[in-house]
């Protein structure tokens, strides 16, 4: 996590020096809107919907609270012009580097020579697909994929289901991988249907516990952000671009045990089967703020 933010602060730190140096030309040049998450607008807290809404999403669109379209696409600018190339996530990497990398942009009024997109031999993605293994809310599809055109040149990578899965999991409202073998840095257990229009009474009923979650009280998962619990982009960090160590990342992820908060806010990390007898032994007040309801036991399918 401390890493993940630090290459942030230097990435908005290099734009910065970028956008000072096109200005002393004589160019116009800023930073895009930097996109939030709009579900998490809850967890921070304090602050109001209409500030996490202002300036940082594309509102004309419909649907844009699931949707999240920025106003500008790191994402399709690095693609476009060459920085990185699309994963079969979807997320953007490069070569001997892998998915780990932070994106940022520039726009600019200065006239540029456009570059090339990275030709498909050179793609840091082998087609491994464990990247969908290391989804815990099952949101990457295996077996299907998707396109976009950029610039008359067209991308393609795995389809992906609702977004408010990603949310649920990356937001932190929940952990579990859906067969109950690991999870992230979350220690919710939601049981996620196979139906994406169902997952809006899952995230609503998350949003809503959440709340009632104790304060962490663990050093070794601080968060950075004000009530924010960032808790995966697993499809991300589990990606080297080299088949052997993103197959050993995947290993030492399914080896990593199940977390879960006491009563006390403190985090335990226990394998799997302990972890599961454990959460059913706990206190039922307590353990509802983490799995919501109790339902009959729902079949996870991988697509």
């Amino acid at each position: 996590m401390k890493d993940n933010v630090e290459v942030n602060r230097r990435s908005v730190s290099i734009s910065d020096g970028l956008i000072k140096l096109l200005q002393e030309k004589g160019f116009k040049a800023n930073q895009p809107p930097p996109p939030g998450n709009y579900i998490t607008f809850s967890q921070t807290r304090g602050v109001k919907e209409s500030e996490m809404e202002q300036n940082q999403y594309r509102l004309e669109i419909p649907n844009w609270r699931i949707i999240l379209p920025p106003h500008l696409s790191h994402k399709y600018v690095a693609v476009r012009s060459g920085v990185g190339s699309y994963g079969w996530s979807g997320t953007i990497g490069i070569k001997d580097i892998g998915a780990t990398i932070i994106l940022g942009s520039v726009v600019t009024s200065a006239k540029l020579e456009p570059t090339e997109p990275i030709p498909p031999e050179e793609s840091f993605c082998d087609n491994c697909r464990i990247c969908t293994l290391a989804c815990a809310s099952k949101y990457l599809v295996r077996n299907e994929e998707t396109s976009v055109v950029l610039g008359g040149k067209k991308f393609t990578h795995c389809a992906r289901r609702t977004k408010l899965r990603c949310q649920l999991v990356c937001g932190g409202f929940s952990g579990l991988e859906q067969n109950g073998k690991w999870s992230t840095w979350s220690p919710g257990r939601y049981q996620l249907p196979d139906d994406d229009k169902k997952m809006f009474s899952v995230i609503a009923t998350a949003v809503k516990n959440y709340q009632k979650w104790p304060e962490n009280t663990s050093p070794e998962y601080k968060s950075p952000f004000r009530g924010l619990r960032l808790t995966c982009a697993f499809c991300q960090l589990v990606c080297f671009g080299n088949k052997k160590e993103t197959a050993e990342n995947y290993k030492s992820l399914k080896n990593s045990g199940c977390l879960i908060q006491e009563e006390d806010g403190d985090f335990i990390i226990l394998p799997a089967d302990e972890a599961k007898e454990y959460f059913e032994s706990i206190n039922p007040k307590h353990r509802k703020l983490y799995e919501g309801r109790k339902k009959k036991q729902l079949k996870v399918i991988n697509r």
